[in-house]
């Protein structure tokens, strides 16, 4: 299903409209975003965790299965290793150590269940993340950043101990903040 169509979901007896996607992220923290802008990147360094298709009447719920959820995992550092490019136009840095992930990607297939049994769409659970260094670029900025970065090792790491809902209304909006979720630390 496209976010910019609305779905029909029944929820408590009602019928309600899909209004936009939820989409968890988890930045690096100030050192390393210091670091990546060091390089030329102006952008805020994301990860993309996962995203849910759901209604606003339902937040109150998702809020509460996804803290539930996310406060039993523990805080880790993310190693990376080396940068990459996507055909959609964004420089990226792979991440090594990809089991903290699969396994937050694991504990969040109960609420995807949860909410396809009230006619939400599938979740997209991400247990191989990267960590997107840029939004979409023009062509020509990206063909420059591209050979200037692709074939470059760099192994930067972060301590990741929170991670962030956003809620969207379209495919395009930047997002508002709904939540930071703790992890548990160390």
């Amino acid at each position: 299903m496209d976010i910019h169509t609305s779905a029909r979901t029944v929820f408590a007896g009602q019928t309600l409209t899909t209004t936009g996607v939820y989409q968890l992220v988890a930045y690096p923290d100030a050192h390393f975003t210091n670091w990546a802008r060091t390089l030329g990147f102006t952008d805020k360094p994301v990860i993309e965790l996962a995203q849910f298709h759901t209604t606003e009447h339902m937040e109150a719920t998702l809020l509460k299965w996804m803290h539930r959820i996310i406060s039993q995992q523990k805080s880790f550092s993310v190693v990376t290793d080396g940068f990459g490019a996507l055909p959609s136009r964004r420089i990226f840095m792979r991440i090594a150590n990809q089991q903290p992930f699969a396994q937050l990607a694991a504990s969040l297939q109960v609420l995807d269940q949860y909410l396809k049994s009230y006619g939400c769409a599938p979740s997209k659970l991400i247990q191989q993340p990267l960590l997107a260094l840029t939004s979409p670029l023009p062509p020509a900025a990206f063909e420059q950043l591209a050979a200037q970065y692709v074939n470059k090792v760099a192994q930067p790491f972060f301590e990741l101990s929170t991670v962030t809902l956003i809620r969207k209304e379209h495919a395009l909006d930047k997002g508002k903040q709904v939540s930071v979720f703790g992890l548990q630390t160390l």
